[in-house]
């Protein structure tokens, strides 16, 4: 396995490298190294932290991170002088303290430096301030929570709190009246007469018996996508059972292959069953 590097990741680091205003700005990372692999951490993919034993790591246990986005990365850092280190922490910090800032919801952490003492990690979840080590006096680290990493706002917003753009005017061009989120998992598809909505039944496998079909159905395969699923056919075969069982591992589910409301829930889907 090999971590990937998802597109609103990347959008995330170049916009801090390069539209930021640091003029020292290097990245210097973003895929795991072989010391990332062993020890765990958000650069590593969902995928690699459970192949080589870390699948319980702190960076997929919160709500936003377990089992989303599997295949991507969720770290950048970007090494920089230390008056752009010092800049870059008053900037973040500044967003860092208003826990009513918007942009929050897009990032778990970012370590930086204040240019005495130790270097800290901002949690934007926990709203606590800890140390971080030594290496981040010269380098910012700046994590997306996973279940945004293929949502281009979340890269937009990282790039916004790097450069230290206000929230008024965040607000005023994001988070305008009315308008809706982007969606972080497949939409639900739109049912002919006589089909099934995602999350209306249970979704089952069983050798010898009829085998369901349906939107539902090829709603879980893109779900969890073709690599695992296979094309989404909305048959429930063989494949949909071992890519069912394959996502309830790893979301920390009861691993039955059965689609109930457990895993319709994990799956961002509304279940009345």
């Amino acid at each position: 396995m090999a971590t990937l590097v998802s597109p609103a990741l990347r959008a995330a680091a170049d916009g801090f490298v390069k539209a930021s205003g640091y003029g020292s700005a290097v990245l210097s990372g973003l895929v795991p190294d072989r010391r990332h692999l062993s020890q765990g951490g958000y650069h590593c993919s969902v995928e690699d932290l459970l192949a080589y034993g870390n699948g319980r790591d702190y960076s997929n246990t919160r709500a936003d991170d377990k089992g989303f986005n599997p295949k991507y990365g969720a770290a950048y850092d970007v090494t920089m002088s230390r008056a752009d280190m010092i800049r870059h922490y008053k900037r973040v910090y500044a967003i860092f303290k208003d826990k009513s800032d918007p942009r929050h919801k897009y990032i778990n952490a970012i370590n930086t430096w204040p240019g005495v003492g130790d270097p800290v990690r901002l949690d934007f979840v926990t709203g606590k301030v800890t140390r971080a080590s030594k290496d981040h006096s010269w380098h910012a680290h700046g994590e997306l929570r996973r279940r945004y990493l293929l949502d281009a706002k979340a890269a937009r917003a990282h790039h916004s709190v790097h450069r230290g753009e206000s929230k008024a005017t965040w607000v005023a061009r994001e988070e305008k009246t009315g308008a809706k989120p982007p969606a972080t998992i497949p939409a639900p598809p739109k049912t002919a007469a006589g089909n099934h909505a995602p999350g209306s039944r249970v979704l089952q496998y069983v050798p010898g018996r009829a085998v369901l079909g349906g939107d539902d159905v090829a709603f879980v395969q893109r779900f969890i996508g073709t690599a695992r699923a296979g094309p989404a056919d909305g048959v429930a075969g063989a494949k949909f059972r071992s890519a069912v069982l394959w996502y309830q591992a790893l979301r920390g589910l009861k691993s039955d292959g059965i689609v109930g409301k457990a895993t319709w829930v994990a799956m961002g889907v509304k279940s009345n069953l």
